[in-house]
């Protein structure tokens, strides 16, 4: 497989948000295969729901480059959680500052 990436926007945003087009087509340039998937349920939906869909709408394996901006951090900890391949680079930018929940939130423990 080659090289891709896969940039996961923050709490509200979009793929047309921020930087993200922007880092997209750079790594587009690199030769990376690049996914900004939309997710309007990153850190709305309980982890415990929202999670599995992440994890079935994606496709993971060692050359996999993830980013995450905002509230993408936090999902990225929960993937990385789960995931049983061992990923080229995890990219945390600007996480979220909330309090962990302690109980079936969307922020995961």
């Amino acid at each position: 497989m080659g090289r891709n990436a896969i940039i996961f926007h923050g709490t509200g945003g979009s793929p047309d948000n921020c930087w993200y087009p922007w880092l997209a087509g750079r790594l587009a340039a690199r030769g990376y295969a690049v996914e900004v998937p939309h997710h309007p349920g990153i850190n709305v939906e309980p982890i415990t729901m929202f999670l599995p869909k992440v994890l079935g709408s994606q496709t993971f394996d060692e050359d996999t480059v993830l980013v995450g901006h905002s509230g993408g951090p936090a999902l990225l900890l929960a993937l990385l959680q789960h995931l049983e391949v061992t990923h080229a680079q995890a990219i945390l930018v600007g996480g979220c500052s909330t309090p962990p929940n302690h109980g079936d939130g969307p922020v995961p423990q």
